[in-house]
């Protein structure tokens, strides 16, 4: 029976604060144990608004960016 890499694709809103930068990039390369991982950042929704409508816009963001076939987790 063959073994199949996990390819891990994490998607964020925004740019990561430089104080969880370290955090993040350690969790990364315990997870590339794993097999290969990419990271990936969607631009923030614009400020007017309601929340649940930005909520909205980068939850669309977030769907556009994932990979076809990816399970969400």
């Amino acid at each position: 029976m063959g073994y199949s890499q996990m390819h891990t694709h994490l998607l964020a809103v925004g740019k990561l604060r430089a104080y969880f930068r370290e955090a993040c990039d350690d969790y990364l390369r315990r997870l590339a144990h794993y097999g290969p991982v990419a990271e990936r950042e969607v631009r923030q929704a614009a400020r007017a608004g309601t929340p649940a409508l930005r909520r909205r816009e980068e939850g669309e963001r977030l769907a556009r960016a994932r990979p076809e076939g990816a399970i969400l987790i």
